[in-house]
């Protein structure tokens, strides 16, 4: 496995029927949860990598295990399709932006992808304190480019 993310960017030189995951590790105090998407800047489309309801007819509950829990996108038991890149006849360069989701109870995020726009549709006995929700993102801009 090698780390592609340089200078909080993901580069990529694009190569056919090449597939990529992505590993998740949770370092904090807090089981999370996350969910992720993608930002295409070219036709302003959104598309969810992981399955973005909360309640659907399969348990899709993608939990980051506190202290070092790992999950992956694109590998592993989740089930999560590999992340593939393509780039149009005539274009050398795309961007985009992968958006972590990171939070600490499930979230409904599926009235959030979209199509393009241009296609018509857009110890000592303490009492234990209550943690309020909370959540955070990770943005990853994303670079893609022609041999």
């Amino acid at each position: 496995m090698v780390n592609l993310i340089r200078g909080g960017m993901l580069d990529i030189v694009v190569e056919k029927g090449v597939m990529y995951g992505i590993k998740i590790k949770n370092d904090t105090p807090w089981n999370l949860h996350f969910q992720c998407l993608y930002f295409d800047n070219d036709d302003f489309s959104i598309k969810a990598l992981t399955d973005v309801k909360t309640e659907s007819r399969y348990d899709r509950d993608y939990t980051l295990s506190k202290k070092g829990g790992t999950a992956a996108v694109g590998y592993g038991p989740l089930g999560i399709p590999p992340i593939t890149c393509e780039l149009p006849d005539g274009v050398d360069v795309a961007a985009g932006f992968f958006k972590f989701w990171i939070t600490t109870e499930p979230v409904d995020l599926s009235h959030v992808p979209q199509t393009t726009p241009f296609a018509g549709i857009r110890s000592v006995d303490q009492p234990l304190r209550q943690l309020p929700p909370t959540w955070g993102t990770v943005l990853i801009p994303v670079i893609q480019r022609r041999s």
